[in-house]
């Protein structure tokens, strides 16, 4: 009777899938360089674009910044309300005057901002809007309540001076990065009333008279 042969270690079988694997990793990795490099060359290619096309005036720059910015500063006042349920952008407190009534609230009810509200007047980036008024008389709670200062009971307090802190608080940013673009540009705050709608459009105004008509 023979003895068996011996034929070595058994061949590990190669599986495709495995070296599609491998292979995909380090394409990925290869890929993810060139890809930084494409987007860093597309950012400077737009930025040289920009300011190409950028108008020559201090004041035409402000009226495309104004194009850029704006959704953003609106954005920035949204957020300053005191929450969902107030939406109002909360100056001060005052305290009651005797036990048993709630304290009065101060501030601007933004429940329908307008986006009037911020536009270019010259090389100012205006916000206008009215000033504190009387909201409520009510308890404030939670986290954006420790902000609020509160006044004794009888005392006038700078309402318009507290809003004024309070638009610089949320766009803070802004109005720093503003002067640093364009020289003798800066914003400014008008607490005159919310501005005048604007007027609606010939082709708007004519749909909306034929749908009364309707």
């Amino acid at each position: 009777m023979s003895e068996p042969v011996y034929a070595g270690p058994p061949v590990p079988r190669v599986r495709p899938w495995g070296l599609l694997i491998l292979f995909a990793i380090v394409a990925v990795g290869m890929g993810i360089p060139a890809f930084t490099i494409w987007q860093k060359e597309l950012a400077v290619q737009n930025r040289d674009r920009i300011r190409a096309e950028a108008p020559t005036t201090a004041e035409g720059r402000v009226q495309l910044y104004m194009q850029l910015a704006a959704p953003g500063v609106y954005e920035a006042l949204t957020k300053s309300r005191f929450s969902a349920a107030r939406p109002w952008i909360v100056t001060h407190m005052v305290a009651p005057a005797s036990e048993g009534e709630a304290p009065a609230i101060f501030g601007v009810d933004i429940t329908e901002l307008p986006r009037s509200c911020v536009y270019q007047d010259g090389l100012e980036v205006v916000i206008q809007m009215p000033a504190p008024s009387l909201l409520a008389r009510d308890v404030l709670v939670g986290d954006n309540a420790l902000g609020v200062p509160v006044f004794p009971a009888g005392e006038t307090p700078p309402a318009e001076d507290l809003l004024d802190s309070r638009l610089r608080f949320a766009l803070k940013r802004m109005m720093q990065s503003l002067p640093e673009d364009i020289e003798g540009a800066s914003y400014t705050f008008r607490f005159t009333g919310w501005p005048a709608a604007e007027p609606a459009e010939p082709a708007a105004e004519a749909a909306a008279g034929a749908k009364e008509g309707s």
